[in-house]
């Protein structure tokens, strides 16, 4: 369990992962907007994104050529705002503050929030419907990243 945790947050602290992140809390992107958003060279996007994908923190998917990302569960959203939220407060590097908005609900036996979605939920970390000729994307098979 500790090593998953850990993965999890490895993935997330790298600065341009973190930046990928937060263009995804804005919805749906192909490697070519972030790339381009991003200023950086697709294979180093891709990379990222395999990264974070491997972490369970974006998922994938193919639409006709292009590979299409988001957030593969929508209170890793919820997550960046409560970081923004703790490092913008510790600009004296001395503490940290404005924890006062936080939830600090103890999560119940599946690991989720009491009162937030759950996996099984039916809008548990649920994208939009995807247009019937999109296919799921898996690495290795079809193409590149």
């Amino acid at each position: 369990m500790s090593e998953r945790k850990a993965e999890f947050l490895q993935a997330m602290g790298q600065t341009t992962r973190l930046k990928i992140l937060s263009l995804l809390t804005g919805g749906e992107r192909c490697v070519c907007e972030l790339q381009a958003a991003l200023q950086e060279p697709q294979p180093n996007v891709s990379r990222h994104l395999t990264i974070l994908r491997r972490a369970g923190l974006v998922q994938a998917w193919r639409s006709r050529n292009r590979v299409m990302y988001s957030l593969a569960d929508s209170r890793i959203a919820d997550l960046l705002s409560q970081v923004d939220t703790l490092v913008g407060a510790d600009t004296a590097g001395r503490h940290l503050g404005g924890l006062e908005g936080m939830n600090t609900t103890m999560p119940t036996g599946d690991g989720a929030p009491e009162g937030r979605a759950r996996a099984g939920d039916d809008k548990a970390g649920e994208r939009p419907a995807r247009d019937p000729r999109e296919v799921p994307f898996t690495p290795g098979v079809g193409g590149a990243a």
